[in-house]
């Protein structure tokens, strides 16, 4: 959401740091956390597929116009499943969300992006599809800084402590990309 709300806004945004932030669409992202996160918890290959195809029936019948609620009750077989409560879309509340924002395409944000960013991912990230991300990333914007942390994971943790030099990572790149502000006038006696 910071490539679009800066991008709809130039003047007001200087700099934007994105955290796991996508840069692929919703419903890529979605295949690619079910593609990783399912097999990471034990889950079989035919666990995956049927996950996916809920995910595709979701998002297409919504899409063409049947009720959410209509979706969800013809997906009743697969509710006690162990892995469904690992989909996006598990309720016909979730599913209503996940069919009106699988359109998302965070790259016309990014291009229309005026500021440097600054996009730090984790290596292990079973969340967002890292690779995809730093491709479209490179392909898109000039004025841009990748780091991927190694065996971090989408909260950029290692083993369940903040990466070393993340947090040092933001405030270096903001105190070097950021202009440097104006000295407060002296109060008046």
């Amino acid at each position: 959401m910071a490539p679009l709300a800066a991008s709809r806004s130039p003047a007001a945004v200087a700099a934007v740091v994105s955290v796991s932030g996508p840069a692929v669409g919703v419903v890529p992202q979605e295949e690619y956390r079910l593609r990783r996160q399912l097999p990471a918890r034990g889950f079989t290959d035919a666990d995956v597929r049927q996950a996916l195809a809920l995910l595709h029936e979701q998002v297409d019948r919504v899409r063409a116009g049947d009720d959410p609620t209509d979706v969800h009750a013809a997906q009743a077989r697969w509710h006690d499943a162990p892995w469904y409560p690992l989909l996006a879309g598990t309720s016909p509340a979730s599913i209503r969300f996940l069919a009106g924002i699988a359109d998302h395409d965070p790259q016309p944000a990014l291009a229309a992006l005026r500021c440097p960013l600054l996009a730090i991912f984790g290596a292990d990230d079973v969340q967002v599809p890292v690779d995809a991300s730093v491709r479209a990333l490179d392909r898109i914007l000039a004025d841009h800084t990748v780091v991927v942390f190694p065996d971090a994971d989408h909260g950029i943790r290692v083993r369940g402590v903040r990466a070393p030099g993340s947090d040092e990572l933001v405030v270096t790149w903001l105190r070097r990309r950021l202009p440097a502000a104006p000295e407060p006038d002296p109060p008046r006696a």
